[in-house]
């Protein structure tokens, strides 16, 4: 079935500890500005490449009335409509949670905080890693801390989503695979 495949989901949290954690030893690898520079690389690159990888795991679900109009070829990708409507049904009834009417709609918009916060971290790390190249190694220090807690911000802001996804996926995995052609 299309769901059952999908990875665990991961909260914040353990993002952040993986992703400051593993920064961290890198930069122990190396000295001064370049040490910093690579501890920002690492943890923007493995924030902004896990969020983004949990986005891509998720079939596109389209909508359900654009995709009965798409020529044949053209849903492949997409969900089907049957598939829609239960995932749809599922969720709304796991929305409870979350305080929402859920479905689909708000796991798409989950998906799409989560891809938005990939693209942020990874504008992030560009804006800081230009910051660093023109100054000394406290100040790349200082800069670095600060776009950490700027990423860690953002993880924040996100936690929700990451906990919606996560949640579905754990609704949806055991769906039964049903064949309605």
């Amino acid at each position: 079935m299309i769901f059952e495949s999908l990875p665990t989901t991961p909260r914040s949290e353990e993002l952040v500890d993986k992703a400051f954690s593993r920064a961290s030893r890198t930069g122990r690898a190396k000295s001064g500005r370049e040490a910093q520079e690579a501890m920002l690389r690492t943890a923007a690159n493995i924030l902004a490449d896990n969020l983004e990888n949990v986005v891509t795991a998720w079939p596109d679900f389209g909508d359900s009335d654009e995709t009965i109009l798409l020529p044949r070829d053209e849903r492949e990708d997409l969900v089907d409509p049957f598939y829609y409507e239960l995932a749809d049904a599922i969720l709304k009834e796991e929305s409870e949670t979350f305080g929402d009417e859920g479905g689909v709609d708000a796991l798409r918009m989950s998906l799409s905080e989560l891809s938005w916060a990939s693209k942020r971290i990874r504008e992030l790390r560009s804006e800081y890693q230009s910051k660093m190249r023109k100054t000394d190694a406290d100040t790349a220090r200082k800069h670095r801390k600060q776009a950490f807690a700027r990423m860690a911000d953002i993880l924040d802001e996100i936690e929700d989503d990451l906990l919606r996804v996560g949640a579905a996926r754990d609704a949806l995995r055991d769906l039964p695979d049903v064949r309605p052609d």
